[in-house]
């Protein structure tokens, strides 16, 4: 049996003869791939006195280097650290800052080095103390503090936190008005001279200018869309009595009125000087503020084809006498909902009558007439109790989205729709 003594002089090492050193063309042919970790036998733990031999064989040396398998590794990695670092932080920071060794293991160590975390982990929510390389992560006892970009008072948005659209219609349908939002409020008398209203109801009655306008139609023109007449109808006649200079004895109500068609173009530039220098008053003293450019339009360019006359509403007459009633002033005539639906819809320019809407409402158990002293032509207003009935009725039925594509495709303009039904959800 050898003695401690004979076995102490074999393995003591023997100075390793100077090698040159490598150029960098054999640093940077070195490859990584030979860095796998590897059990102690062969290769021993993989460590490396100063002075020793290195004792295995020559194909298993790594080419061109005197350097073990880990310094060589780490002085490749520094060479190629210190090229891409600035000039002005290569005086900060070293190979060392960002490399670590492993630590070893039941006398095993690791060849490749590990990066050190860029801050502290003591108060982290991760830590990675006494980890090797491919050890999943664990929670340290003190949790990081989340930072939100959201308000606190701010709940956190999400796909399932989203509103459903059915949740959004129930929200709309709590929100109904229960009566008529026209009722009670008052609109300002339109800074307009007579003839320019006047002119601006019969040309968009008559887009032609063939056989002109009633007495009557002017008047519920006037009325539907400056509210102020609505309530002030006698002041409304009186106007138009005088621009035609007629009195209220020779009035039957069935009198065309026309424009000249020399003077067309004479008024047109009239109506669009005033509408210009009053354009917000103006559109304060309309129901919907937004009609007025059409009418001005309508009566430049007269009945010029629309798209939308190829286009009929998507559904039948009481619907549409429902969305006349919704949404015009109280009480409302039937000539009141004619003109408004025939001013809407392109289509029914000539196909709808007066005398099929009044026998439609007058058997409708939502609706009910109105009687006034002085009144000519029959009124309707919802029934006291049912105005929001009647609205959710028509906003479902229009809130389908099919309907509501036809509904865009046979108005006017669909910029109207959302004036009609504000804050539709479309199912």
């Amino acid at each position: 049996m050898k003695s401690p003594e004979s076995i102490k002089e074999k393995a003591s090492p023997k100075k390793a003869p100077k090698q040159n050193s490598t150029n960098d063309k054999e640093v940077k042919s070195f490859q990584p791939e030979l860095l796998s970790s590897e059990s102690d036998g062969e290769y021993g733990s993989g460590r490396e006195s100063s002075g020793s031999v290195d004792s295995r064989p020559l194909k298993k040396r790594i080419p061109g280097s005197g350097l073990s398998k880990e310094r060589l590794f780490l002085k490749q990695q520094e060479i190629m650290l210190t090229e891409s670092v600035s000039k002005s932080s290569r005086k900060q920071m070293t190979f060392k800052d960002f490399l670590v060794r492993h630590s070893e293991s039941k006398g095993k160590e690791s060849t490749k080095p590990t990066i050190k975390p860029a801050v502290s982990t003591e108060d982290h929510s991760y830590s990675t103390k006494k980890e090797g390389p491919l050890s999943p992560l664990k929670r340290s006892k003190s949790p990081q503090k989340s930072v939100s970009i959201l308000s606190p008072k701010s709940p956190p948005i999400s796909v399932a936190n989203a509103p459903s659209s059915s949740h959004q219609v129930e929200v709309e349908e709590e929100n109904l008005p229960l009566a008529n939002p026209h009722v009670g409020k008052e609109h300002p008398r339109p800074p307009l001279p007579s003839d320019v209203l006047i002119a601006l109801a019969v040309r968009n009655l008559d887009p032609n200018n063939y056989y002109g306008a009633s007495f009557s139609s002017i008047i519920s023109f006037l009325t539907l869309h400056f509210p102020y007449y609505h309530r002030n109808v006698e002041e409304c006649r009186d106007m138009v009595r005088g621009a035609y200079d007629i009195s209220s004895k020779e009035e039957t109500g069935k009198e065309n009125y026309r424009i000249k068609a020399s003077l067309v173009e004479q008024l047109a530039l009239r109506i669009k000087s005033y509408v210009d220098r009053s354009n917000v008053t103006v559109r304060e003293s309309m129901l919907f503020p937004g009609f007025l450019d059409v009418l001005v339009d309508r009566f430049s360019n007269g009945s010029k084809p629309h798209p939308a006359a190829c286009f009929r509403p998507p559904t039948d007459s009481r619907m549409m006498a429902y969305l006349a009633l919704v949404t015009l002033c109280p009480p409302t005539s039937v000539e009141h909902i004619e003109i408004f639906l025939k001013f809407l819809f392109p289509s029914l320019q000539s196909s709808l009558k007066m005398e099929n809407l009044e026998e439609g409402l007058g058997t409708d158990p939502l609706l009910e007439e109105h009687k006034e002293k002085g009144q000519q032509g029959k009124y309707f207003v919802v029934k006291e109790g049912r105005y929001q009935d009647v609205l959710r009725i028509v906003r479902n039925f229009f809130r389908v989205k099919i309907n509501q594509t036809k509904l865009k495709r046979s108005i006017y303009k669909p910029d109207f729709v959302n004036m009609l039904l504000p804050n539709l959800v479309v199912e």
